[in-house]
């Protein structure tokens, strides 16, 4: 019974933290990073002006999100490349991981983008 019940604790928990399959491999350029902020779990969002293109496939484009809680290494390259895009008024290009379970896009790769 003990077996069982720890298999079904572990199928619940990796099905709550998968990533939505409903979403589509995208890629995009945003002129301007509008927000960047860590939740009290520790998770890294980040908003662009305008919100995020529906062809990334998530059905809440407000803001994109980290796949794990800091202080893992994505999140902090995240966190590093998102504030510094902020405070430069840098483009980024962020690909997209999935979606989470809300709706909420989940940032893949971030790159810090040269002005033209």
């Amino acid at each position: 019974m003990r077996s069982f019940f720890g298999l079904f604790l572990f199928s619940v928990f990796a099905t709550t933290l998968a990533p939505s399959t409903s979403y589509a491999a995208h890629g995009q350029e945003y002129a301007v990073v509008s927000k960047v902020q860590v939740d009290k779990a520790g998770y890294v969002h980040i908003a662009v002006s305008g919100n995020f293109s529906a062809a990334h496939g998530c059905s809440k484009p407000y803001f994109a999100t980290s796949r794990a809680p800091l202080p893992n290494a994505q999140a902090d390259g995240l966190l590093r490349l998102a504030s510094t895009a902020l405070a430069a008024r840098r483009p980024i290009w962020i690909d997209n991981d999935g979606c989470t379970d809300y709706g909420y896009l989940i940032a893949g790769s971030l790159q810090l983008r040269q002005e033209p």
